[in-house]
Parts: structure tokens; sequence; C-alpha cells
């Protein structure tokens, strides 16, 4: 399970009460021991709405990636 490694994660992060902390809704995310973790070293936490890939850059780098290798495959098929 991955939950031991995420609040270990967590407890390495420097606490600051000034920041907020923006989060997608993975999960692991939800989960009540994180969320406790990251409650003690933030401000407050945020959380995206639930199909928001305009607000997560990363999703905008899977959608290339994605159409990248898709046109890589239909070129190494024909």
């Amino acid at each position: 399970m991955i939950k031991p490694y995420v609040v270990k994660w967590v407890q390495t992060l420097e606490s600051n009460n000034n920041k907020i902390m923006i989060l997608d809704n993975l999960r692991i995310h939800h989960n009540l021991d994180v969320k406790q973790e990251l409650e003690q070293r933030f401000q407050s936490l945020k959380y995206c709405p639930a199909y928001s890939p305009e607000l997560n850059p990363i999703e905008m780098f899977f959608s290339s990636l994605k159409s990248y290798l898709k046109y890589k495959l239909i070129a190494t098929k024909s």
C-alpha cells in the first residue's frame, strides 16, 4: 500500500502555515492520515474540481504524449 510512503514523504515537508496546498482528487490525497499530516503543515488544503485537466499542467503533458505515441504507432504500422 502506498499510504505509509505518502505519509512519510509529507512528514518531510517543511511546516509553513502561510502556504496553501493545492491537490488534485487522487484518492490518497483524501486519506485521513495523509490529510491530517498536510493540515499540520499548511494553512489550508484546496482541491481541484473533479475533472479539471486545465488546472493540472501534467494533464496537458500526458495529452501531448498520448497524441505523439498514437501518431508513432500509426506511422510504424504503415
